[in-house]
């Protein structure tokens, strides 16, 4: 039984424990942040508190409850996927292969995340600092401060792209998938 133990422990790898491990910590703290805004967000814009707001204010627009709404659906949706990457991450850390994939799954979606807000961070920061009136009126700076805002978002969706590129290539790596294989294999032993 030791000899196994210790064939298994050199089984693991290193890289497949400290990934699972930063996932952990890093869902972790998604989870339980996600779950205070839910709650905040519950709380906050309550049905009883948006009819006081649109009875104290009526000038707010009628799409105003409608925006809250999704507002609540779309952190109820960052709550669900941050428990469910700190599941696969605790899985991963297990060498579960289906934790495996899904955190690829994850990195894969992180990529195309970070990709599409940098587009529109493009889009809603430099088509008014070129295409509108009130942008050229205002002193170059401005200019220059937005699109430094711009280029180092993009910097950093290029940095992350890289990073889970980088993680995704080496979790399917042979190495990697042979090693969740054999631990499947000890498992149904």
């Amino acid at each position: 039984m030791e000899t196994t133990l210790d064939s298994t422990q050199k089984q693991q790898s290193l890289f497949v424990t400290v990934v699972a491990w930063v996932f952990i910590v890093l869902a972790g703290m998604g989870t339980v942040f996600t779950a205070l805004q839910n709650i905040m967000a519950y709380v906050v814009f309550s049905p009883e508190v948006m009819q006081k707001m649109a009875d104290a204010r009526p000038e707010y627009s009628p799409g105003s409850p409608f925006m809250f709404t999704i507002l609540r659906i779309v952190m109820l949706l960052a709550l669900l996927l941050s428990a469910f990457a700190l599941a696969a991450s605790i899985g991963l850390l297990k060498r579960k292969n289906w934790a495996r994939r899904s955190i690829i799954a994850l990195l894969v979606i992180g990529i195309l995340w970070t990709v599409g807000g940098s587009l529109v961070q493009c889009f809603m920061f430099l088509t008014p600092v070129f295409h509108s009136q009130a942008a050229k009126d205002l002193p170059a700076r401005f200019a220059t401060m937005w699109i430094t805002m711009v280029a180092i978002g993009i910097v950093t969706a290029v940095g992350f792209s890289v990073l889970f590129g980088w993680l995704i290539k080496c979790l399917v790596s042979p190495a990697i998938r042979q090693e969740f294989a054999k631990n499947a294999a000890q498992m149904s032993m």
